[in-house]
């Protein structure tokens, strides 16, 4: 029982390593992301084709059934915490789905040397289509976002990371911030104040393959919002920019919590992304920006 407990333990621990390390990849979403988190899912869709695999065999009489219980507590415990930190992701359906039919065809294609890995098989298929399912419902409700006939609504993640600057980051950890003026403060006509806040005009940063203005807002010198401005030449431009970035925010956060002709929001675990899109005097323009849940503590002086 001491062995089967450390080795619990050691699984419990890698889920929680894995979480973690998904967590900080979500924050930049892209391939690696998507990869990371099939990685994880195909980890506990192997487990669970294991531990098919020991209980059919156990059935056809291959092996004992008293030499199959440890093991099949072992691997389930794996595959139910691979597939419990897969369930939180942002992820695209076919990113949870795939490891399931990947294993499950494998196991199909057996089926033609030991024929008892059908039911394997079919079990690994469907659940590439459950657990997807189950999985996007799942984290709409633990964020506790659902509709009116109680159904999540939307998937969270975390805001993104653009270029090096991120929510709750301390101000001393970005270089060559330049605060604005209070002329410049009073040019963006902010409806809303915070004590002791302070907003700097940052480097420009590379998002999505485009080059952004940025300007950070900071409380106690940490950065709660984040804006982000891109300038194009011509309508077409900004619209392609903006379904790109539809797209990649969908695939990191999942559905919007709001959505208009020119806007399109998402709550997050960290606070909300709100993205736009105007038009003012030949200028197109899209912008990012990435609010803080923090604000719910700061104290309002406007």
């Amino acid at each position: 029982m001491g062995g089967f407990l450390l080795i619990a333990a050691a699984i419990l621990g890698g889920a929680l390593a894995a979480n973690a390390l998904l967590n900080v990849l979500g924050r930049s979403g892209g391939l690696i992301f998507v990869g990371a988190t099939f990685t994880v899912v195909g980890a506990g869709a192997y487990a669970a084709a294991f531990v098919f695999d020991l209980i059919t065999r156990a059935w056809a009489g291959e092996l004992p059934p008293a030499n199959i219980v440890w093991p099949c507590i072992t691997w389930s415990l794996i595959s139910c915490s691979s597939l419990a930190v897969g369930a939180g992701r942002p992820a695209p359906f076919a990113t949870r789905a795939a490891p399931f039919w990947l294993v499950g065809g494998l196991a199909m294609l057996s089926c033609l040397v030991h024929p008892r890995n059908l039911v394997a098989a079919l079990a690994l298929i469907l659940a590439g289509i459950a657990y997807p399912t189950f999985a996007a419902k799942w984290s709409g409700k633990e964020a506790g976002i659902v509709d009116g006939r109680g159904e999540a609504k939307v998937t969270r993640g975390v805001a993104p990371t653009i270029g090096p600057y991120r929510l709750g980051m301390k101000t001393a950890d970005a270089s060559n911030l330049v605060e604005l003026t209070p002329a410049e403060k009073k040019a963006l006509n902010a409806a809303i104040e915070f004590r002791n806040e302070r907003t700097f005009r940052a480097p420009s940063a590379e998002f999505a393959g485009a080059t952004w203005d940025m300007i950070l807002g900071a409380v106690d010198h940490h950065v709660y919002k984040l804006s982000a401005l891109l300038v194009l030449e011509s309508r077409e431009q900004r619209d392609g920019m903006w379904r790109n970035l539809d797209g990649t925010l969908r695939t990191r956060l999942g559905t919007p919590s709001a959505t208009a002709a020119t806007l399109l929001a998402w709550d997050t675990e960290d606070g909300n992304v709100v993205l736009n899109r105007a038009e003012a005097g030949g200028a197109y323009v899209v912008v990012l920006t990435l609010t803080s849940r923090a604000v719910s503590g700061f104290v309002r002086v406007k």
